[in-house]
């Protein structure tokens, strides 16, 4: 389904992205970083970056996914969204990577680094010993709310804690060990470690955890830009676009979420604003400012307000053929409709859901059902919508609306739910 996908929407959306490859920590160049790319589920080598860590690679149109490696680092799979169509563009695309911890005594290590090793019981002091862990961001050293789970060897208990960005976790050991560690926090890569406990000397220490980031980013290029203006984002604050050459601009960005996309000039007044919605991973975005632009109000941050409403006359449900993402006609009727109720009332919301029946991978039906629900969205902002007052969201086939036994029930569950909600 997923490939059905990308060989209809990605087929004339070749692209050129470059940028360069740093240690996370560091900031320092990664030299001999691999950058593959995945189409048709196989991963192909294209580029090793060079001595200053930059690169240059061609996206084919069917790519779906970039993978980069680097020997003493973790790999990182970026998916590619695009927020509007793009043809033979060239966007800046910054890569950080996190190195991999080694094998070491006294001091969490990535299991990738496991190396066989022996206990010798009889050499192992008694006592305790007190370690308190940290959860960081390590991009930014920021110190997180997270899940730990120690598993201890010997014994073969789990042992879950939230481990506080304030005050972080207080552990102690009673024996020497082996200890598995595996740290979650929303946003972030899981971390899976291992410790060597041996040192049960009463004494107490403190163990830093870094979590890698999810990378997700918003990649502007900019054609024909010769004003002095700034690009921003707005949500709940405010970001600035980062750019070298007043071309290319990025920006950290959180998934699924709607931003209100600005152009304004230096002195801060606002030339032009759309609104936008974001995926996981690479968000790209092109923009061409041969035509003048016009001067509009400035906006304000955009939050979605809380809608409350229990009408079950106000769900539309659209209908999809077998790993189709295309609206039918009758479907383009309906969100007509809907339009035509935002643009009459200013109290309506749309709030979209997109689903799928459950045949194929799990995670391929929930990317499928976020670009039925994506598609929808589109044409409604097409139509004129105001994307404010719209939300979207797919969630594979974890609500179907019939058993997915019989052909005539599965196609029931292929749908996106539309609910028309008043504030």
């Amino acid at each position: 389904m997923l490939l059905s996908f990308f060989s209809t929407v990605c087929r004339a959306q070749c692209l050129n992205i470059f940028g360069s490859i740093t240690d996370a920590q560091t900031k320092k160049p990664i030299t001999m970083a691999l950058l593959s790319t995945q189409v048709n589920g196989k991963f192909k080598a294209l580029f090793q970056t060079k001595m200053d860590g930059s690169y240059e690679v061609t996206l084919s149109c069917e790519t779906t996914s970039i993978l980069v490696e680097a020997p003493g680092y973790l790999s990182q799979t970026i998916t590619l969204s695009f927020i509007e169509k793009v043809e033979n563009e060239r966007f800046l695309v910054p890569i950080r990577l996190v190195a991999i911890e080694k094998q070491t005594g006294d001091r969490p290590y990535f299991q990738t680094e496991q190396k066989q090793i022996t206990m010798d019981n009889t050499k192992l002091m008694t006592g305790t010993a007190t370690r308190f862990f940290e959860i960081t961001d390590a991009f930014t050293e920021k110190k997180l709310d997270a899940d730990l789970c120690l598993f201890y060897t010997k014994s073969g208990v789990k042992d879950c804690n939230v481990v506080s960005s304030e005050t972080g976790l207080k552990v102690v050991f009673l024996a020497a060990d082996i200890i598995a560690i595996e740290v979650k926090a929303k946003g972030y890569e899981n971390y899976f470690g291992n410790l060597i406990m041996t040192d049960l000397n009463g004494q107490q220490s403190p163990y830093q955890i870094r979590l890698c980031r999810k990378i997700n980013l918003l990649s502007l290029t900019v054609k024909n830009n010769t004003q002095r203006i700034n690009f921003s984002l707005r949500a709940e604050k405010e970001i600035v676009l980062t750019s070298n050459d007043g071309s290319h601009f990025w920006s950290e960005i959180l998934p699924n979420k709607q931003y209100r996309f600005q152009i304004s000039t230096i002195e801060g007044n606002v030339l032009n604003s759309k609104s936008i919605h974001t995926s996981e991973g690479l968000n790209f975005y092109s923009l061409d400012l041969k035509q003048p632009l016009r001067s509009v109000e400035r906006t304000k941050s955009l939050t979605m307000p809380i809608v409350v409403s229990n009408v079950n006359e106000h769900k539309r449900k659209l209908y999809f053929d077998q790993s189709s993402y295309t609206l039918r006609e009758v479907n383009k009727q309906v969100l007509d409709t809907l339009t035509a109720c935002l643009k009459a009332d200013s109290e309506y919301y749309l709030k979209i859901t997109g689903h799928t029946d459950n045949v194929g991978p799990a995670n391929r039906n929930d990317i499928l059902s976020e670009y039925r629900a994506k598609v929808t969205f589109n044409y409604l902002l097409e139509q004129g919508a105001d994307a404010s007052r719209i939300s979207f969201t797919g969630i594979g086939s974890r609500q179907p609306d019939a058993p997915n036994d019989l052909e005539n029930n599965k196609e029931k569950n292929r749908r996106v739910e539309i609910q028309l909600l008043k504030k």
